[in-house]
């Protein structure tokens, strides 16, 4: 909408000051005449009071001018009130003063707008009131009115009458012509919304159905992702087969060992790579369902060589990212590895305890067994190859490691969380 059309607009507020000092100025100049005709009767208190009534309108559009915009308007039906009132009072009711009454409506249009409503009844009200009195004072005559012969209160009643069509007739043209403005407005306010809202409607089109190609291609993706972890799975578990074959055709009880060691490893890989294409979300993994699912592979490579085995967890369900999780699962693979392979084996039942859980902003992991925990006389992070790879592991999650006996060997990780 153009600024020019918003100016004629009688709602805007700038386009309703100009209308209104418009107004003023007019009223003041078709005012200055009754001067001539009151000087005629020679009432000089009349002639001062025409002079107030005519400065006020005068006074109106300089107060708005400086912004007292409330105070102009109020007076504006202040000083018309007024003039009628006391106009009617001195001339007469046969002069024809209260005919400027039936212009009100128009002038309380044109000073307020219509969200204004208790403004409105007030004005309205006050005009209403002013008639009542002007029509008691006709009948019953409370203030006495100046004797005028016949001839001039004909002629002040045809001026009064004259004077308040043309008043009605300039402000309902006024009127007229801003609607037409205001529907023209309208109009072109229409075109530009409906062409908006088409070039909306053609770009929200466009978008839906770009959204449309990036969630198949999300989802082509995600299959896509899916496929090579399941491919990376069964390749992991050809090369876990390939070593089980080989260490079959050997006697040697630590070599049989050592593939199965690094069997283990490598299911704990495939693990990850199966809980991945497994989950809908293929970038975490939950660390709890994966440790009850290397459990039965460890127990299963030890099988005749420990007894048996009761674990006990305490694991929040926590998801950790690939980055996190192949570290973390290897990690948990060596720990309990080792406990089956260095402690179990030695006894006819066992406990193995878990607890995961995060800590702020860590996660922390603790293992622990129930056998006779670490010999005091080794060196406990580079005695043994397992031992090598837990070091390495927790370096790997940035991570903190403490190892401690406890009625058993005890190994706490605490690793931060990746945002």
């Amino acid at each position: 909408m153009s600024s020019e059309t918003g100016n004629i607009h009688l709602q805007s507020e700038q386009a309703r000051l100009r209308a209104i000092n418009l107004f003023c100025w007019v009223t003041a100049a078709c005012a200055t005449p009754y001067l001539f005709f009151l000087r005629m009767t020679e009432d000089i208190r009349s002639i001062v009071v025409m002079c107030g009534i005519i400065a006020l309108f005068i006074l109106s559009p300089i107060l708005n001018k400086k912004g007292l915009k409330t105070i102009s308007r109020s007076l504006i039906v202040f000083d018309t009130n007024f003039a009628v009132l006391y106009f009617s009072s001195v001339l007469g009711y046969n002069s024809g003063i209260h005919l400027y009454l039936f212009t009100s409506p128009l002038i309380v249009y044109l000073l307020f707008d219509f969200k204004h409503k208790a403004r409105i009844i007030l004005a309205l009200s006050s005009y209403l009131l002013t008639f009542i009195i002007v029509y008691l004072q006709s009948r019953y005559s409370i203030f006495p009115s100046k004797p005028m012969s016949e001839d001039f209160t004909h002629l002040l009643y045809g001026i009064n009458f004259c004077f308040t069509l043309f008043l009605s007739f300039v402000l309902i043209i006024y009127f007229a012509n801003n609607n037409a403005a205001y529907n023209h407005m309208l109009l072109e306010r229409n075109e530009f919304l409906t062409v908006h809202q088409s070039a909306l409607m053609t770009q929200i089109a466009d978008r839906i159905t770009a959204e449309g190609k990036l969630r198949e291609s999300l989802a082509e993706k995600n299959i896509l992702l899916s496929e090579i972890h399941h491919r990376v799975k069964n390749n992991l578990a050809v090369v876990s087969g390939l070593l089980e074959l080989q260490s079959m055709n050997t006697e040697d009880e630590k070599v049989r060992e050592i593939f199965a060691e690094s069997r283990n490893r490598i299911k704990s890989l495939a693990h990850i790579h199966e809980s991945l294409y497994q989950n809908e979300n293929l970038a975490l993994i939950r660390v709890d369902q994966y440790l009850q699912r290397i459990l039965p592979d460890i127990s299963n490579s030890y099988a005749g060589l420990a007894g048996a085995v009761k674990l006990e967890t305490d694991m929040e369900p926590i998801e950790l990212g690939i980055s996190e999780a192949i570290p973390c699962g290897l990690l948990m693979n060596e720990i309990i590895s080792n406990a089956y392979k260095h402690v179990f084996r030695h006894m006819p039942t066992g406990t193995l305890s878990v607890v995961l859980k995060r800590e702020k902003d860590e996660i922390y992991l603790m293992l622990k067994d129930n056998g006779p925990g670490f010999p005091e006389e080794k060196n406990k992070r580079t005695d043994t190859l397992g031992l090598t790879l837990i070091d390495a592991f927790v370096r790997q999650l940035k991570g903190r490691l403490s190892m401690t006996n406890e009625s058993g060997a005890v190994f706490r990780i605490w690793f931060p969380v990746k945002k």
